[in-house]
């Protein structure tokens, strides 16, 4: 993800493009990171709109896990909400300390 940075996209009457970033993440699990995509798109008429996502993304013990989260948008004005990344690092180490007891037994 790091070394395409952004994609773009044409398809079906929308375009746009994905943009990507991570960045390494301490204390979850294994060769934990975080990764932050927005995509901007435009559809047919005109109608221009930017959704963020925020994820964590991590392995224990040779079992790979992710969570992630989306924002949304506002419905009049069509600007992007944040995503609560606070909360989804706190699913994320839920999942990881569930996964820890699960692989102790």
């Amino acid at each position: 993800m790091d070394e395409c940075g952004t994609v773009a996209f044409d398809e079906d009457g929308a375009h746009g493009e994905f943009r990507f970033e991570t960045h390494d993440l301490d204390g979850l699990g294994d060769d934990a990171i975080e990764v932050d995509i927005v995509v901007a798109m435009e559809v047919q008429g005109g109608l221009s709109f930017t959704i963020e996502s925020y994820g964590v993304m991590w392995e224990r013990d040779g079992v790979a896990s992710s969570v992630n989260g989306f924002g949304g948008f506002d419905e009049m004005s069509l600007d992007a909400l944040p995503v609560d990344e606070a909360w989804v690092r706190e699913l994320a180490t839920t999942v990881d300390g569930r996964v820890a007891d699960a692989l102790a037994g």
